[in-house]
């Protein structure tokens, strides 16, 4: 990551007790510094052993060792506290640069619905131009969907179970069609 190591004092939010109530929560954080003014982002994984066969694969999120970036715990036993902490420790492997003119409310989208929309359409060979695809429901998982699989020039049906979401989808995102699916209900 750069920079020299040091120490802080970081503070946090957990549930200290069984009845889950939040409490402020400090702790000490040994850093390393990236260079001033640079934006970095994290997804959801902050480490992992980089010794099984996932690991050695980029398939880190199948690891047995994975660390959460919340609601998990660090190899020294202190809590992972996410998005709702001052400060993370996160393996260089899972930070990202956010590019110059982005801003991070813009990126933090991509780190995770993007990623989860992005990953198996790379892997599995769907990233050419020209497929037709359906994306079920318009969610945050769906917004990014159908933005991305747009940006990768596919014909792209949202599948809802709201007409409210039909403007929504194909006049604010860009989809090609919007398909109305009646609620079944006992």
């Amino acid at each position: 990551m750069g920079g020299d190591a040091s120490e802080r004092t970081a503070v946090g939010w957990a549930a200290r007790d069984a009845g889950g109530h939040l409490s402020p929560y400090s702790y000490t954080l040994r850093t390393r510094s990236h260079p001033v003014n640079e934006v970095v982002g994290v997804g959801l994984i902050v480490g992992c052993c980089r010794q099984c066969h996932p690991c050695k694969s980029s398939n880190e999120q199948y690891c047995s060792k994975k660390i959460w970036s919340y609601n998990d715990v660090y190899p020294d036993g202190k809590p992972t506290q996410g998005g709702f902490s001052t400060a993370m420790v996160v393996d260089q492997k899972f930070v990202v640069k956010i590019p110059a003119g982005m801003a991070p409310e813009q990126a933090a989208p991509l780190l995770c619905a993007g990623v989860t929309v992005y990953s198996p359409l790379k892997r599995l060979g769907l990233a050419a131009p020209g497929l037709r695809g359906g994306i079920l429901g318009l969610g945050g998982v769906g917004h990014m969907g159908v933005k991305i699989a747009k940006a990768m020039g596919h014909h792209v049906t949202v599948i809802s179970s709201s007409s409210r979401k039909r403007a929504e989808a194909v006049d604010h995102l860009g989809a090609d069609a919007h398909v109305d699916v009646p609620v079944l209900r006992h």
